[in-house]
């Protein structure tokens, strides 16, 4: 009979998969902010600012960490919010980059 895993290490583990995932904010589209989760583990979800959104997250941690218990979802869960928090005060990636204008090199911009 395999052993049930340590409920402590399976939350410390998807605490760690959470800070090492990447949040890039991405243009807003007709539904608000985006944000891309690159967390293959959980399949790369898109956060949006919705309820059926975080829902979305947190159903892909359960399946994930079906170990966790449901306070230790809601802290995970928090954690994630936070990461979306600081994602979207970053510049925003996505379509509106090519707006930005043609990049030159710097070095020679004395002779302009």
């Amino acid at each position: 009979m395999t052993p049930l895993p340590d409920p402590a290490g399976v939350f410390a583990w998807s605490m760690a998969e959470i800070a090492g995932a990447n949040f890039t904010r991405m243009a807003d589209d007709d539904d608000g902010p985006r944000v891309a989760i690159h967390l293959p583990l959980i399949g790369n979800p898109m956060w949006r600012a919705s309820a059926e959104s975080e829902a979305e997250i947190e159903r892909r941690i359960r399946k994930v960490w079906p170990e966790l218990e449901a306070d230790q979802v809601r802290k995970l869960m928090a954690h994630v919010a936070a990461r979306v928090r600081a994602a979207l005060i970053q510049p925003v990636r996505g379509d509106d980059q090519a707006e930005q204008g043609k990049r030159g090199a710097y070095v020679n911009r004395w002779r302009a």
